[in-house]
């Protein structure tokens, strides 16, 4: 079993950048309208995500292709664009106009980023610290809690979550730095960017802070006070509070309880209602790529799955990866042939108050909770009774 964690916290957070100040907003159009040319670009080791402030989606590709059009619904102030090339090459854009055009290229001895774009309209490069000297100050002041955070990361792995000595040391760096962000996004509460930065860094880093209601209080009274109501009341800001308050009030689900989710959206924007699926039951697997435990109980979740057909239990794997590259390699490589859900910025995981993974959550149709289990050796066998024994009812 592993504590969550979010795996590439340190990589983005050493990366982020000030988004440049009174961008055009999209929010209120019905649709964004995105064309991304890639002709020097393996279209198979392409991937792009869209974000829209609801859900993640990922967006087809053929292999034939050199160019594709997005046409999305938007519920945010600026949806988000991610690209991800191969293994570690990605760039992340907010749409901050339309239309917008992104020009994809890849240059293995380019010295300033081997993925990279040019002649883009619209679209606003969200982690590039060398075009904001604000963020590189704020980064700065906060040089030694990250240096120290990374290092008891690199020195101690997933063991500092065996060590309450460690996890403390880790609760108070992260307040020290979320202190010093909170202070200075403070007097920049009409940028997006400091609510997208509220969002997806300070409350990510608050995820080291466990059991402190009171702080997690004062981080829900500040976002209510500081960032406007356009924000506020947005489908982003929604999420955020929501998240915040199960936070303060944690949700201790058990068996027999209705899980409270009534939609998921899977990779390829299909959504899935929780109360009218055909099927009688829904397994839900929350899990990572970089989990160990999460890997190595996948024959056992493709064992279960030869046991009953499609009618009668579907199978949805919900990632909690932030590189979706990793997580799309991971499901070809280990050939999870079921639905897939992208919960990149742990929304489904922190609204179930799901404290490890690998966790398994068997549900009925009507969404009442019938087994869940964190690193159980022998769940197979254990929900494979369950069923069974539901079917006979």
């Amino acid at each position: 079993m592993l504590r969550v964690v979010v795996k590439c916290f340190f990589k983005i957070f050493f990366t982020f950048s000030i988004i440049v100040n009174n961008v055009f907003s999209i929010y209120g159009q019905d649709k964004v309208d995105i064309r991304i040319n890639f002709n020097d670009l393996d279209s198979k080791d392409l991937f792009i995500h869209f974000e829209n402030g609801k859900f993640n989606e990922l967006i087809n590709i053929n292999k034939e292709d050199s160019s594709i059009i997005v046409k999305r619904h938007s519920y945010s102030v600026y949806p988000r664009l991610k690209v991800s090339y191969k293994k570690g090459f990605s760039l992340e854009y907010f749409v901050d106009g339309l239309p917008a055009i992104l020009n994809l290229h890849f240059d293995e001895k380019r010295e300033n980023g081997a993925l990279y774009s040019k002649n883009t309209e619209n679209l606003t490069l969200i982690y590039d610290t060398t075009s904001n000297v604000i963020y590189r100050d704020l980064r700065k002041d906060q040089e030694v809690e990250l240096k120290n955070l990374s290092n008891i990361f690199n020195k101690h792995g997933q063991e500092v979550w065996k060590s309450d000595s460690l996890k403390n040391e880790l609760s108070h760096l992260a307040k020290i730095v979320n202190k010093k962000s909170l202070l200075f996004i403070k007097d920049r509460p009409d940028d997006f960017f400091s609510f997208y930065y509220f969002i997806d860094q300070v409350v990510g880093l608050s995820s080291f802070i466990e059991n402190d209601s009171d702080y997690y209080s004062m981080l829900l009274s500040y976002f209510n006070e500081t960032f406007p109501d356009k924000y506020l009341n947005s489908s982003d800001g929604q999420r955020t509070r929501e998240l915040l308050q199960r936070k303060i009030s944690p949700l201790l689900l058990k068996v027999n309880d209705i899980i409270p989710l009534d939609t998921l959206i899977d990779i390829h924007g299909n959504e899935i209602l929780i109360n009218n699926v055909k099927e009688e039951f829904l397994l839900l697997d929350f899990w990572a790529s970089w989990c160990g435990p999460c890997i190595r109980q996948i024959p056992n979740i493709k064992s279960l799955r030869n046991e009953f057909s499609e009618q009668q239990v579907k199978f949805i794997g919900i990632s909690i990866d932030r590189d979706s590259t990793e997580f799309l390699n991971s499901i070809k490589e280990n050939e999870m042939n079921w639905t897939h859900v992208f919960d990149k910025n742990n929304l489904i995981l922190n609204k179930l108050d799901i404290k490890a993974i690998p966790t398994l959550i068997l549900i009925d149709r009507k969404g009442k909770i019938l087994y869940k289990g964190t690193g159980d050796s022998d769940f197979k066998e254990k929900i494979t009774a369950i069923i069974n024994k539901e079917m006979k009812l």
